[in-house]
């Protein structure tokens, strides 16, 4: 199975393990969506989870007729983390704007430069855009993404004082393949910036006890406590 999601979900400071099965996928040549997107839901290549992604129906491979577009919007500020990014070798490339189609590009991500990690609409809209673009050469096994959306409207900046200010509700995963995941402040917190923060979770009696800020396949099925600490007072 070329992808597998396994998803935490973080409310205040509670983390309930649970298995989300939604998913969107990216369509294909000239095809335009515009999506209402759910908290937890897994964002794929147009092959889904166990295949590689479309090539281009047009030998001419031209922008206009090998572009595909979805828009993801939702109630709250969508967040979009990747877990799994490989496209072909050569002009493939999948692009993350801010906001609808014609928003501000983020990042283009491609074979030799991926996308990694989280992107995060600052749209007064909350929408994040992402464009595919592929050939009629080849095509590879695409990627695997979080759908994460939160409360607020707008990604608030950290304030000179350092208060913490918790996420609702967070999801993310871990590889099928190590079932490990270890998570840092910025997974639960709105307001990191440069603050000194540390976390730490308590494991479930019969649970693997780990370091206090990771995960692993023996708390599935749990809720855990964690904890959010300022180390500069």
């Amino acid at each position: 199975m070329k992808k597998t999601n396994i998803l935490f979900a973080f409310l205040l400071c509670f983390i309930s393990i649970h298995v989300v099965s939604a998913q969107v996928t990216q369509p294909v040549n000239a095809n335009v969506s515009i999506i209402q997107v759910t908290n937890g839901q897994t964002y794929y290549d147009s092959g889904g989870p166990n295949g590689n992604y479309a090539i281009c129906g047009d030998n001419a491979d031209t922008e206009e007729n090998c572009t595909s577009t979805v828009t993801m919007c939702g109630t709250g500020v969508v967040y979009v983390s990747f877990v799994t990014f490989s496209l072909f070798t050569g002009a493939d490339k999948l692009s993350v704007y801010n906001g609808g189609a014609d928003g501000t590009l983020i990042k283009e991500g491609t074979a030799l430069n991926p996308l990694s990690g989280t992107y995060t609409s600052t749209d007064p809209s909350g929408c994040l855009t992402f464009k595919f673009f592929s050939t009629s050469i080849n095509a590879s096994v695409g990627w695997e993404a979080n759908i994460i959306l939160k409360t607020t409207t707008i990604e608030r900046e950290p304030g000179p004082d350092c208060n913490l200010i918790c996420n609702n509700h967070v999801n993310a995963s871990m590889p099928f393949d190590t079932c490990y995941r270890t998570f840092d402040v910025d997974d639960f917190l709105e307001n990191y910036g440069v603050c000194n923060y540390d976390i730490r979770i308590s494991y479930p009696f019969g649970t693997n006890r780990l370091n206090g800020y990771d995960v692993n396949r023996s708390h599935i099925g749990y809720t855990m406590v964690y904890s959010v600490f300022d180390l500069s007072t």
